[in-house]
């Protein structure tokens, strides 16, 4: 009976449902992703690797529930669970003490796609996935996203320039945090990636936009006709980060050779908040904050740069992956451009700024096809399904419908096993990463 089954599913077409994959998976998170801005490019012919999932897969959109915050979206794609089961709802929160706390993964409660894997026996590699700081212990690696805790006296010292003074305080200077607790999991990946930060080779073709030699005047020293102290190095920092993320995933995949590798890539979303009104009429800006013609090409130029550099490094990753794995590449929102002095460029507020980029190429995905409906919480039972392993019932999110996979039944949940967890205990770190946000405008 079992075998015949077996012959009725591959007669049926599609991967063969419950089957063992003989593939992997990867997916990559790209922050703020514009699926408007990336439409454009690829039809200039700026995002080559983009194309070819669009080309050789299918390509759609993500669509989330608001509020756009971050945290509680990528919590969503990496749970299949809405905020209110995930526990996930913002940056930070306030404890029974009264105290600020950032999320942490310690406040999730609900299993992610890389403790379920890894409690079934697969492999897994996490590279700086929100809200995954202190790092979990899996069978594989984690590196959370207290990696890189910033340059953070660059940055509010840029921040600074779009925040209009009378509604806001100099956020002043932020002393460096002393870093106490290891980062990644298996602890020898703290070395390794720290081995990686002094690696100065250019990862992509694409130049820094923010960057220039040694005497010369940097275009990004100056914004809306006063000083921009700090902003070039903030923004060049976003771009080498980038590149050091996807380095250090390119490792991990390179060692461990993970079923599953999960990549989140921030630097989209950090650079649209600074540059994002370039590329809207400078009529709809508030007028203070309205730019020079100049400075629009500078900065519109810049944002397609930006882009053209991450979709290399996404190009760098998808060269590790056969016609076999199954790829996503997905956005938690778009941009949208600001509607306040008190805001910065670029902003994710309404609906026009709701909808992220979802690309996902794999064996039973029609060529240049569409994917329409799926939500964040979907991508996790998507993932499930692909290795052959059932949703739980308490999940939001269903698989997508490529995956025809419904003999795999339903479990009640995966949330029953312990997860264990770094030691965490750096409230120097966290305090410099609330001045940020609190910089940014997202939190009060």
């Amino acid at each position: 009976m079992g075998a015949l089954l077996a012959i009725l599913m591959l007669l049926e077409g599609g991967p063969s449902e419950g089957a063992e994959r003989a593939g992997r998976a990867l997916m990559i998170g790209v922050d703020g992703a514009s699926h408007l801005l990336i439409k454009k490019l690829i039809e200039a012919g700026d995002l080559p690797s983009l194309a070819a999932l669009a080309r050789t897969g299918s390509s759609g959109l993500l669509r989330a529930d608001f509020p756009l915050l971050s945290p509680r979206i990528w919590t969503s794609v990496a749970t299949g669970k809405e905020p209110e089961a995930h526990g996930i709802h913002n940056f930070i929160h306030v404890d029974p003490s009264g105290r600020r706390r950032l999320y942490s993964s310690k406040d999730r409660k609900a299993h992610a796609v890389w403790n379920i894997l890894s409690d079934a026996g697969k492999t897994v590699g996490v590279v700086n996935w929100l809200i995954s700081h202190p790092p979990e212990m899996l069978k594989g690696v984690m590196i959370s996203d207290h990696a890189i805790p910033g340059s953070i006296n660059r940055r509010l010292a840029a921040i600074k320039i779009f925040v209009d003074a009378k509604t806001r305080d100099d956020p002043g200077t932020v002393a460096a945090p002393e870093r106490r607790v290891p980062f990644a999991h298996p602890p020898e990946w703290v070395s390794r990636f720290a081995a990686h930060v002094g690696n100065e080779d250019p990862l992509t073709p694409i130049p820094n936009p923010f960057s220039v030699g040694d005497g010369q005047p940097n275009p990004f020293a100056t914004k809306y006709g006063k000083p921009a102290e700090g902003l070039p190095e903030a923004l060049s920092d976003f771009f080498k980060e980038d590149a050091l993320l996807a380095r250090v995933a390119l490792d991990v995949e390179a060692q461990l050779h993970p079923d599953l590798l999960m990549v989140y890539l921030p630097g989209v979303d950090r650079v649209s908040h600074f540059l994002w009104s370039a590329l809207s009429p400078q009529k709809d800006s508030p007028e203070p904050l309205r730019q020079s013609p100049k400075d629009v090409a500078r900065d519109s130029a810049a944002l397609r740069d930006y882009y053209r550099h991450v979709d290399h490094l996404i190009g760098l990753l998808l060269a590790r992956y056969g016609p076999d794995d199954l790829i996503l590449v997905v956005s938690d929102h778009g941009f949208e451009a600001r509607t306040k002095p008190e805001h910065p460029q670029g902003i994710h507020a309404s609906s026009a700024a709701r909808d992220g980029i979802l690309y996902m190429r794999g064996p039973g995905l029609a060529p240049g096809s569409e994917m329409h409906g799926m939500k964040p919480a979907d991508v996790a039972p998507t993932l499930l399904a692909w290795f052959g392993l059932p949703p739980a019932a308490d999940m939001t999110g269903t698989r997508a419908s490529f995956l025809r996979a419904d003999a795999l039944g339903s479990v009640p949940t995966y949330d029953s096993t312990p997860i264990e967890r770094v030691r965490d205990d750096e409230p120097a770190l966290e305090e410099t990463i609330i001045e940020e946000l609190r910089a940014l405008g997202y939190v009060e």
